[in-house]
């Protein structure tokens, strides 16, 4: 599947505040859709934390999410 044909992001599974699973669910089906390796292995992710490794409840919710 071409890259331009996952712009949209209703393709996508969505859970409200949980950014972990979200890109969870995102490799998977770049995976599922062979634009990466099968097994992922050329996929990285990076979760940014604060020192004291609390959520961000102030965050807003994406439009999709409302």
């Amino acid at each position: 599947m071409a890259v331009s044909s996952l712009e949209s992001s209703s393709q996508f599974d969505h859970t409200p505040l949980y950014c972990e699973e979200n890109v969870y669910f995102l490799c998977k089906k770049l995976c599922a859709n062979g634009v990466a390796e099968a097994d992922g292995s050329d996929l990285y992710v990076v979760f940014i934390s604060n020192e004291k490794k609390q959520a961000y409840y102030n965050a807003t919710l994406s439009r999709a999410s409302l």
